[in-house]
């Protein structure tokens, strides 16, 4: 079964994100090493407001945390460099879906 899981990391919490678990604490550290060191790749699927542009965008803005307990970042110069890639998926001449890369 599954017992004894330990919580590596929350991604998005509020996006109601995702809980990534590992069934020891080797696996927890390698986990949780990768993501400090910007080895896993995000990649999120949105519903958006209108018509997003055609062409895909890059977004790169510094992003410093607000708050590591609730999740909270902003664009701020003081925070680490990040860089978003957005492609439009698809448009239903209301909404548009788009794919957001980090």
């Amino acid at each position: 079964g599954l017992t004894n899981l330990r919580t590596t990391h929350r991604l998005d919490r509020l996006t109601s994100g995702l809980l990534i678990l590992a069934r020891n604490l080797s696996t927890a550290q390698k986990i949780e090493a990768e993501i400090r060191d910007r080895k896993v790749v995000k990649e999120y699927v949105c519903r958006v407001e209108g018509e997003f542009p055609k062409d895909p965008l890059e977004c790169i803005e510094p992003i410093h945390v607000v708050s590591h307990r609730l999740g909270v970042c902003t664009v701020d110069p003081r925070g680490k460099e990040c860089l978003t890639c957005f492609e439009r998926l698809s448009f239903n001449g209301t909404t548009s879906v788009v794919k957001c890369k980090q």
